[in-house]
């Protein structure tokens, strides 16, 4: 399933679609794939978009080990 997301944010990176990118990696359950969806924003000279992957990164496994599900606007307004 990870795959087939990751599939799509490289679409969506393709025409810069900031949203739609970080919405999937919301989608994300695995912090590798997180890794690589990264990856993909850097490969595409977008930085800002691949800090705001990071800082949810963070936050969205960070909330996991406290057993609190993220919301993918809580972690953009933190």
């Amino acid at each position: 399933m990870d795959k087939d997301i990751l599939r799509l944010i490289n679409t969506a990176c393709k025409p810069v679609r900031h949203s739609r990118a970080l919405g999937l990696l919301n989608s994300l359950r695995l912090s590798e794939s997180v890794d690589k969806a990264i990856r993909i924003a850097s490969f595409h000279h977008l930085s800002s978009l691949a800090n705001s992957m990071m800082r949810i990164k963070e936050l969205k496994f960070m909330a996991n080990k406290r057993n609190l599900p993220p919301s993918l606007a809580d972690l953009l307004t933190s």
